[in-house]
């Protein structure tokens, strides 16, 4: 009965990091070699990485709508060289 509550457990860690780079069977695998509490801590930890790395403040060219990374000083589009 242990068995079978390990492999749900290890399951519902698979089903929710399914879209995470390693993918459901990456996660699977890894969860009942590593525990799954111990994969659920890491895709935790990716997924807040993720959130906080697609936070950087962005600015679209009015030219052709190119999505540019703000910079302090240069105000120019990368994508077709006009300036912002």
């Amino acid at each position: 009965m242990l068995i079978v509550v390990y492999l749900v457990l290890c399951l519902a860690v698979a089903l929710a990091g399914r879209r995470g780079r390693i993918g459901f069977i990456g996660y699977f695998v890894l969860s009942i070699v590593f525990t799954p509490l111990a994969m659920l801590v890491f895709l935790i930890v990716s997924r807040w990485d993720q959130k906080r790395k697609s936070r950087k403040r962005t600015d679209i060219c009015d030219h052709c709508e190119h999505e540019i990374r703000a910079m302090s000083e240069k105000r120019h589009c990368a994508h077709c060289g006009r300036p912002m």
